[in-house]
């Protein structure tokens, strides 16, 4: 930035999450403030981040699920609707179609709470493609959640998908930009 005095900025960027190991920039925006006013809005920010400490510490098994939309605009993983890949359950009753068969995937009981909506999520199964197995535990694609059946779970971003089936809803996180054909493509039974 040039010029003279004192100037203060916020930087917004946007990467692509594609290949989380080689992040890339999409796009980034700044914008000047005067110095006043930019430590009020950080003082703000500092209050909202301690607030979100205060409730991590005190529900320490809830997952925080505000999210930054992510952008759709991006290369997607590959789909197919010839050669899929069906994950049935043996305790909930339902069968989930990946429109993949280059994926690998891991069933989990994430204690997922989906705070303001007042719903908790006991199952989930992690997805990544096959060529990023060994990220699976630590930087899924995606994560699909079996929740009990409510109408409370519409109020969430454009990085969920909801899906219902056997008397359950379905929320499917979508991590990483190049899953959201993938994760629309998801059929359950």
């Amino acid at each position: 930035m040039q010029g003279s005095g004192e100037k203060l900025f916020t930087c917004q960027a946007n990467f692509d999450l594609s290949k989380p190991d080689q992040l890339t920039f999409i796009d980034i925006k700044t914008s000047t403030s005067a110095p006043q006013q930019e430590s009020t809005n950080l003082k703000e920010l500092q209050k909202e981040t301690q607030k979100k400490e205060e409730k991590s510490d005190a529900s320490p098994q809830s997952t925080q699920t505000s999210t930054t939309p992510l952008n759709p605009n991006v290369p997607q993983f590959a789909t197919s609707t010839d050669k899929t890949f069906t994950y049935t359950s043996s305790k909930g009753g339902y069968s989930i179609t990946l429109p993949s068969m280059k994926i690998s995937y891991e069933a989990f009981t994430p204690s997922q709470s989906f705070e303001s909506q007042g719903v908790k999520c006991r199952y989930g199964l992690r997805v990544i493609s096959h060529a990023n197995k060994d990220n699976l535990q630590t930087s899924p694609s995606i994560i699909i959640y079996e929740c009990p059946s409510t109408e409370k779970l519409n109020n969430l971003n454009s990085n969920y998908v909801i899906k219902t089936a056997a008397n359950k809803t379905f929320v499917i996180q979508v991590l990483d930009s190049a899953w959201f054909n993938f994760a629309n493509a998801i059929s359950i039974q």
